[in-house]
């Protein structure tokens, strides 16, 4: 994971076309969430990593569609991210799919800012890192096998 600090989206009206363009054609899914940590929004990739449709999982909390610790983890981080404590954070957790296989992941979580509204919204970007995970596995593997 990177350390380099993630700045908030700023959505200004005269650039709200910009901001649903970067939410539906990014390559990583996205999800807003409101303070609480309910899904508010999800884009078309996050639907597909999934496999749930957005109309099912608005509302829900974000934690509930996470693997238990993983989602304990989030909760902790939000919580500070609501307090000010933190101004953003990037986590790995496991998403359940609506098959109820998990799905690794890396996300991002930054602000979103909106003059009009006081209540600090959160974008999540989420990135399918199952791949990677698989590699580190046969990584893990050979090395105890030749210890």
């Amino acid at each position: 994971m990177s350390n380099s600090p993630i700045r908030p989206i700023s959505i200004m009206s005269n650039n709200s076309n910009y901001f649903q363009s970067f939410f539906d054609n990014n390559l990583y899914g996205i999800i807003e969430l409101d303070k609480e940590g309910a899904i508010t929004k999800a884009n078309g990739v996050f639907e597909e990593f999934l496999n749930w449709p957005v109309k099912e999982i608005l509302g829900l909390s974000v934690s509930q569609l996470m693997h238990q610790k993983d989602g304990e983890l989030f909760s902790k981080k939000h919580l500070q991210f609501n307090s000010g404590k933190v101004d953003n954070y990037e986590l790995e957790v496991r998403f359940r799919k609506k098959s109820g296989k998990m799905l690794h992941t890396s996300i991002a979580v930054t602000p979103v800012i909106e003059k009009v509204r006081k209540e600090k919204n959160a974008l999540v970007i989420v990135r399918d890192i199952s791949r990677q995970k698989s590699n580190e596995r046969k990584i893990q593997k050979n090395e105890e096998m030749f210890r």
